[in-house]
């Protein structure tokens, strides 16, 4: 957990700042498919927000928020 002006923000963290496992990962994170679905879609959920907010800079739609 860390602590921002008062605020708490938890947070959970499989990699320290040089990429190694700080502790083994879930058992369903272990299968190689998996992971690279997850990874995929991480991607496209980002390029999809990309798209999105550029569409919405230039006024070809109204609204958009992100979560």
């Amino acid at each position: 957990m860390s602590e921002n002006n008062g605020t708490n923000i938890e947070y959970l963290s499989y990699l320290d700042e040089h990429g190694a496992l700080l502790q083994p990962l879930q058992t369903p994170l272990q299968n190689r498919e998996t992971l690279t679905q997850l990874y995929r879609t991480l991607v496209t959920s980002k390029l999809f927000d990309e798209t999105i907010i550029n569409l919405q800079r230039v006024g070809i739609i109204c609204c958009f928020t992100r979560d």
